[in-house]
């Protein structure tokens, strides 16, 4: 029985432990890039029409699977240009994903993983 508890304690521990990384997308135009871009281990935030890139090519842990999160944000985009400006999934059958769309037109994508790992 105690196995049974300390198992359980183990995965909640596990499941309440993730993080929400957060990734705010304004502006850009058709070639995504911007004038404004801010990256740390909490979010990821990329604003205004410029020539810089996003730096959205990093990773995220979720239940042991790296993913690449420029690929959730292609997916997000990919059903926002379909109509869909709020919503959630389950990206890669391990890592929950929610967006956004604000009045200011921002997308906010809302992770929850294990560990980012950033570029060095």
């Amino acid at each position: 029985m105690k196995k049974v508890l300390l198992l359980f304690a183990l995965v909640a521990s596990m499941v309440t432990s993730a993080n929400a990384f957060t990734i705010i997308i304004q502006g850009g135009g058709s070639n995504h890039t911007y004038n404004y871009v801010f990256l740390n281990d909490e979010r990821c935030e990329c604003r205004g029409r410029g020539n810089n890139g996003c730096p959205i090519k990093f990773t995220a842990v979720a239940i042991e699977k790296k993913i690449n999160m420029e690929d959730v944000v292609n997916e997000v985009l990919a059903r926002q240009a379909k109509g869909e400006k709020d919503g959630s999934m389950v990206y890669a059958e391990v890592m929950p994903v929610e967006w956004r769309t604000t009045g200011k037109d921002e997308i906010i994508i809302t992770t929850k993983e294990d560990e980012v790992i950033l570029p060095k």
